[in-house]
């Protein structure tokens, strides 16, 4: 470790916090239907997410000083271990709201949009009118 970065609690917050945000961000972009298989079935994936969040979670509550000197952070009052996992909580239910309702909305108007434009014989297929067209090189008078 560096002398000019020493552990302090700014650190300690951002790294437990972060490290959850992570987590959560995986989960949410594996949610299924409309564009994936269910997590559960990737055993390793699910099951690696499971052990993380767990040790996680366990390194916001209770961690150690063998934790803390691996990851070079400090000891913080248990309220605050406790304020900090609401507000990873609370980030992980936004999270995952967004992803499953506005960008779910969103995936299943763009298909829907999608289907409609192809079968829409009004537009023209426009590799076709490329090739039919003939350049003739001179002036078009």
């Amino acid at each position: 470790m560096e002398a000019d970065d020493p552990p302090c609690s700014d650190n300690t917050v951002m790294y437990l916090f972060t490290t959850m945000q992570y987590t959560t961000t995986c989960l949410c972009f594996s949610i299924s239907k409309p564009f994936r298989k269910p997590i559960y079935s990737n055993p390793l994936y699910f099951v690696s997410v499971i052990l993380m969040l767990a040790y996680q979670s366990w390194l916001i509550l209770a961690m150690d000083k063998w934790d803390g000197e691996i990851f070079a952070t400090v000891s913080l009052p248990q309220d605050y271990r406790y304020w900090i996992l609401s507000m990873v909580v609370i980030n992980s239910a936004c999270s995952y709201t967004f992803e499953k309702f506005v960008i779910g909305m969103f995936g299943r108007y763009w298909q829907r949009r999608q289907t409609r434009l192809a079968d829409n014989k009004a537009w023209k297929d426009i590799d076709a009118s490329a090739r039919d067209f003939s350049y003739a090189g001179g002036s078009s008078s």
